[in-house]
Protein backbone atom coordinates (compact mmCIF):
# COMPACT_ATOMS: atom_id res chain seq x y z
CA UNK A 1 0.00 0.00 0.00
CA UNK A 2 3.11 2.48 0.50
CA UNK A 3 4.32 1.42 -2.83
CA UNK A 4 0.87 2.56 -4.26
CA UNK A 5 0.19 5.44 -2.40
CA UNK A 6 3.87 6.98 -3.08
CA UNK A 7 4.89 5.84 -6.57
CA UNK A 8 1.59 5.14 -8.45
CA UNK A 9 -0.84 7.65 -7.14
CA UNK A 10 -3.99 8.34 -8.42
CA UNK A 11 -2.66 10.65 -11.24
CA UNK A 12 -0.21 8.42 -12.48
CA UNK A 13 -3.08 5.42 -12.41
CA UNK A 14 -5.32 7.20 -14.82
CA UNK A 15 -2.54 7.85 -16.89
CA UNK A 16 -1.28 3.89 -16.93
CA UNK A 17 -5.35 3.00 -17.20
CA UNK A 18 -5.82 4.97 -19.97
CA UNK A 19 -2.75 3.71 -22.15
CA UNK A 20 -3.89 -0.05 -21.44
CA UNK A 21 -7.48 0.89 -22.31
CA UNK A 22 -6.70 2.49 -25.52
CA UNK A 23 -4.34 -0.28 -26.24
CA UNK A 24 -7.06 -2.44 -25.91
CA UNK A 25 -9.65 -0.57 -27.66
CA UNK A 26 -7.42 -0.13 -30.49
CA UNK A 27 -6.35 -3.94 -31.04
CA UNK A 28 -9.90 -5.09 -31.17
CA UNK A 29 -10.65 -1.84 -33.46
CA UNK A 30 -8.65 -2.86 -35.77
CA UNK A 31 -9.75 -6.70 -35.84
CA UNK A 32 -13.03 -5.83 -35.57
CA UNK A 33 -12.92 -2.67 -38.50
CA UNK A 34 -9.87 -3.48 -40.47
CA UNK A 35 -8.76 -7.53 -40.39
CA UNK A 36 -12.34 -9.15 -40.59
CA UNK A 37 -13.71 -6.92 -42.71
CA UNK A 38 -10.91 -7.20 -45.40
CA UNK A 39 -11.10 -10.72 -44.83
CA UNK A 40 -14.65 -10.64 -45.83
CA UNK A 41 -14.27 -9.34 -49.18
CA UNK A 42 -10.86 -11.31 -49.67
CA UNK A 43 -13.11 -14.48 -49.98
CA UNK A 44 -16.04 -12.84 -51.83
CA UNK A 45 -13.76 -12.11 -54.46
CA UNK A 46 -11.82 -15.24 -54.25
CA UNK A 47 -15.27 -17.47 -54.64
CA UNK A 48 -15.97 -14.87 -57.64
CA UNK A 49 -12.40 -16.05 -59.37
CA UNK A 50 -13.19 -19.82 -58.01
CA UNK A 51 -16.59 -19.76 -59.94
CA UNK A 52 -15.21 -18.55 -63.19
CA UNK A 53 -12.92 -21.12 -62.47
CA UNK A 54 -14.89 -23.69 -62.90
CA UNK A 55 -17.00 -22.10 -65.30
CA UNK A 56 -14.01 -22.31 -68.18
CA UNK A 57 -12.86 -25.07 -66.38
CA UNK A 58 -11.82 -27.14 -70.03
CA UNK A 59 -11.01 -23.73 -71.79
CA UNK A 60 -7.96 -21.44 -72.61
CA UNK A 61 -9.75 -18.50 -71.53
CA UNK A 62 -9.36 -18.50 -67.75
CA UNK A 63 -6.50 -21.26 -67.02
CA UNK A 64 -6.58 -21.78 -63.72
CA UNK A 65 -7.45 -24.86 -61.40
CA UNK A 66 -10.33 -24.31 -59.21
CA UNK A 67 -8.20 -25.99 -56.48
CA UNK A 68 -5.90 -23.08 -56.12
CA UNK A 69 -8.73 -20.96 -54.84
CA UNK A 70 -10.36 -23.40 -52.76
CA UNK A 71 -6.37 -23.61 -51.43
CA UNK A 72 -6.52 -19.72 -51.29
CA UNK A 73 -10.01 -19.75 -49.29
CA UNK A 74 -8.63 -22.47 -46.72
CA UNK A 75 -5.74 -19.80 -46.07
CA UNK A 76 -7.98 -17.00 -45.56
CA UNK A 77 -10.66 -19.08 -43.01
CA UNK A 78 -7.66 -20.01 -40.81
CA UNK A 79 -6.39 -16.48 -40.72
CA UNK A 80 -10.08 -15.71 -39.90
CA UNK A 81 -10.18 -18.16 -36.81
CA UNK A 82 -6.68 -16.44 -35.80
CA UNK A 83 -8.26 -13.03 -35.95
CA UNK A 84 -11.61 -14.42 -33.69
CA UNK A 85 -9.31 -15.91 -31.48
CA UNK A 86 -7.16 -12.54 -31.00
CA UNK A 87 -10.72 -10.91 -30.60
CA UNK A 88 -11.61 -12.71 -27.73
CA UNK A 89 -8.41 -12.88 -26.34
CA UNK A 90 -8.93 -9.47 -26.39
CA UNK A 91 -11.84 -8.88 -25.10
CA UNK A 92 -11.21 -11.47 -21.77
CA UNK A 93 -8.11 -9.64 -21.06
CA UNK A 94 -9.31 -5.83 -21.56
CA UNK A 95 -12.32 -7.37 -18.71
CA UNK A 96 -9.50 -9.17 -16.65
CA UNK A 97 -7.70 -5.59 -16.89
CA UNK A 98 -10.71 -3.46 -15.67
CA UNK A 99 -11.37 -5.22 -12.75
CA UNK A 100 -7.57 -5.14 -11.79
CA UNK A 101 -7.62 -1.77 -12.49
CA UNK A 102 -11.04 -0.97 -9.95
CA UNK A 103 -9.32 -2.96 -7.23
CA UNK A 104 -5.77 -1.06 -7.85
CA UNK A 105 -7.72 2.52 -7.62
CA UNK A 106 -9.36 1.40 -4.37
CA UNK A 107 -6.10 -0.11 -2.90
CA UNK A 108 -4.78 3.50 -3.81
CA UNK A 109 -7.92 4.95 -1.64
CA UNK A 110 -7.12 3.03 0.68
CA UNK A 111 -3.43 3.69 1.03
CA UNK A 112 -3.93 7.42 0.98
CA UNK A 113 -6.54 7.48 3.49
CA UNK A 114 -4.37 5.38 5.84
CA UNK A 115 -4.81 1.81 6.43
CA UNK A 116 -7.53 0.72 8.99
CA UNK A 117 -8.93 4.40 9.08
CA UNK A 118 -12.28 4.78 9.31
CA UNK A 119 -12.61 6.30 5.89
CA UNK A 120 -10.05 2.93 4.20
CA UNK A 121 -12.48 0.66 5.95
CA UNK A 122 -15.82 2.18 4.39
CA UNK A 123 -13.94 2.66 1.01
CA UNK A 124 -13.14 -1.17 1.23
CA UNK A 125 -16.52 -1.83 2.06
CA UNK A 126 -18.50 0.31 -0.33
CA UNK A 127 -15.92 -0.80 -3.57
CA UNK A 128 -15.30 -4.12 -2.51
CA UNK A 129 -18.81 -5.40 -3.47
CA UNK A 130 -18.12 -4.47 -7.01
CA UNK A 131 -14.51 -6.07 -7.65
CA UNK A 132 -14.72 -9.65 -9.46
CA UNK A 133 -11.63 -11.32 -7.38
CA UNK A 134 -11.49 -14.21 -10.09
CA UNK A 135 -10.96 -11.51 -12.93
CA UNK A 136 -8.35 -9.89 -11.18
CA UNK A 137 -6.56 -12.54 -9.52
CA UNK A 138 -6.54 -14.08 -13.44
CA UNK A 139 -4.73 -10.88 -14.98
CA UNK A 140 -2.64 -10.80 -11.80
CA UNK A 141 -1.71 -14.89 -12.54
CA UNK A 142 -1.59 -15.06 -15.99
CA UNK A 143 -1.94 -12.07 -18.28
CA UNK A 144 0.64 -9.67 -15.89
CA UNK A 145 3.11 -12.71 -16.83
CA UNK A 146 2.55 -13.29 -20.47
CA UNK A 147 -0.58 -11.56 -22.16
CA UNK A 148 -2.20 -14.03 -24.76
CA UNK A 149 -1.97 -11.34 -27.52
CA UNK A 150 1.71 -10.88 -27.43
CA UNK A 151 2.07 -13.80 -29.56
CA UNK A 152 -0.39 -11.60 -31.85
CA UNK A 153 1.10 -8.46 -31.73
CA UNK A 154 4.78 -8.97 -31.63
CA UNK A 155 7.13 -9.28 -34.41
CA UNK A 156 8.65 -12.92 -34.85
CA UNK A 157 12.69 -12.49 -34.71
CA UNK A 158 13.02 -14.22 -37.81
CA UNK A 159 10.74 -11.98 -39.54
CA UNK A 160 12.09 -8.98 -38.73
CA UNK A 161 14.37 -8.42 -41.68
CA UNK A 162 11.26 -9.56 -43.76
CA UNK A 163 8.40 -7.14 -41.98
CA UNK A 164 10.62 -4.06 -41.80
CA UNK A 165 11.17 -4.38 -45.58
CA UNK A 166 7.63 -4.75 -46.20
CA UNK A 167 6.70 -2.03 -44.07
Amino acid sequence: LEWLTDIVKEPNHKRWDTAIGGMYSRIQNHVFVNLLPAQDRMSIAVCSLRGLAELYKDSTTFDVEPLLFSNILEGIDALRLVAQKMQLVCIHEWQQFRAFSKWLRVQIEVGSAGPFSKSALETEEKEAMGIDYGLVLGYINDTMKQSGLASYVQKLPELRGVVDRVA
